[in-house]
């Protein structure tokens, strides 16, 4: 068989490093990938592609020609039927005495790959150099359904050098500098095949990917489709953050030489954690505190006569923001505050100011403490206070709307918001807020 495109052998999932050994010199000899998924071994796309199952006797007991025949009918099979490994090693060499790359028959192809904009072997996704992690999620059902690899480099997406290689290139309002990444492609790569996908938006993207999800087009060749639109409840509760981005990545002197000594080594203190349910936030007096998302105005605490009684009020005065999304309801509380700028039950807009960073409450410096609950049905036989709205603590991090333009990794890079990033089903503790660096042997501005 000459003119091969792609060649990948598949082992069974029960073999070990003897199998690998046994095939290294037909690998180094004629280049293949090597691999124990099926999935992974049917799924690559280029012409002529050819599949050599190694098949000791049990290893696919559900049979993999079917398999094959149902789900990558364009794969053209080769067999390597064995007893065991020694016996794979006698096949592999007669194979090498004789330079033949596979078997004296093949089976298949059953049916062809799914059109494009030709026959391709490889396919990347190029993304603008810089695009933010709403691009990455919006390109992620499209890149894990069509096994897509995605690049944020131009060179690297241009530069593979597969036989028959297509990039699509993604193009949003202010993308490569405003210059025309098609025609830098198809000057500097010309072996490539180039298409591109311009949007305005993550959203536009999503849409446009999920659409040809739906409609199994990896290329888009059926283009305009019937639009693809989720529900609106469909959409995960997203939150803005609390205060001005500038003060979570540049709050100076006295508290960045403090705030990153606990940075460096931040599970030094993790014995002393569970319990804390949220995130802080380092900043200064005064700062004005945001609304994180659309609600109401469920409780609140502006009482001076609480501020004397930090054992009974650790949160000192705070604001709980109650919203609804879709089926489910979340609630929101800021703490530590020095001023509540709303009232109960009043309507709050996400990013309208509800009050300012304090040190109110079980705490000895300014910082805002936020955490996130959903609402519902406690845990079975789990004891809440009477009264208490039962529900699950969730990481707020995992939630919030990164602000245009931050990539960045929240534990290394952002030196003054500390939390404990896990979910907890159960009550808060307002006992335990404010003073849990404390019990660990932390003096001077709190953390927590």
């Amino acid at each position: 068989m000459s003119g091969y495109v792609s060649h990948i052998i598949l082992l069974p999932q029960s073999a070990d490093w003897p199998w690998y050994e046994a095939l290294r010199p037909y690998i180094e000899r004629y280049k293949v990938t090597i691999t124990k998924s099926a999935d992974d071994a049917g799924s690559f796309y280029g012409a002529r592609h050819t599949v050599t199952i190694v098949q000791p006797p049990g290893a696919w007991p559900d049979g993999i020609i079917p398999f094959f025949q149902q789900r990558y009918p364009h794969a053209r099979l080769d067999y390597l039927l064995v007893q065991d490994v020694n016996d794979l090693r006698r096949v592999v060499s007669r194979r090498l005495e004789e330079g033949r790359r596979y078997g004296r028959r093949l089976l298949g192809p059953f049916g062809e790959p799914p059109a494009g904009p030709s026959t391709y072997d490889s396919h990347i996704l190029l993304l603008p150099h810089g695009s933010d992690w709403r691009w990455y999620e919006a390109v992620r059902e499209y890149v894990l359904h069509f096994r897509v690899t995605v690049a944020q480099s131009a060179d690297d997406a241009g530069s593979f050098h597969g036989r028959n290689h297509v990039v699509t290139a993604v193009v949003y309002p202010g993308a490569w500098g405003g210059d025309d990444i098609i025609a830098w492609l198809q000057e500097r790569y010309p072996q490539a095949q180039t298409q591109r996908i311009a949007v305005e938006s993550p959203e536009a993207l999503s849409r446009r990917l999920k659409a040809r999800v739906v409609h199994e087009d990896r290329f888009g060749q059926g283009e305009p489709y019937e639009e693809v639109v989720p529900p609106e409840e469909a959409r995960p509760f997203r939150m803005r953050w609390p205060l001005d981005p500038a003060l979570i990545t540049r709050y100076g002197p006295p508290w960045a030489a403090f705030s990153r000594h606990f940075a460096a080594s931040p599970w030094d203190y993790r014995p002393y954690l569970p319990g804390h349910e949220g995130l802080d936030f380092l900043a200064p007096h005064g700062e004005v505190v945001y609304a994180c998302a659309d609600g109401i105005v469920a409780q609140l605490d502006r009482d001076p006569s609480h501020l004397s009684q930090p054992g009974r009020f650790p949160y000192g005065f705070f604001v709980r923001i109650r919203h609804t999304h879709g089926d489910e309801t979340y609630e929101t509380l800021y703490a530590h505050l020095s001023e509540v700028l709303v009232d109960p039950n009043a309507q709050v807009s996400a990013g309208q100011p509800i009050g300012r960073v304090g040190a109110t409450g079980r705490t000895t410096g300014p910082h805002l403490h936020l955490n996130l609950k959903r609402l519902g049905r406690p845990p079975e036989g789990y004891p809440y206070p009477p009264g208490y709205p039962s529900g699950t603590l969730l990481d707020p991090l995992r939630y919030l709307e990164w602000p245009d333009g931050w990539v960045l990794t929240p534990d290394e890079e952002l030196p003054h918001l500390y939390g404990v990033h896990e979910d907890y089903e159960g009550p808060e503790d307002e006992r335990k807020a404010g003073y849990l660096m404390e019990q660990a042997g932390v003096r001077g501005y709190i953390l927590w």
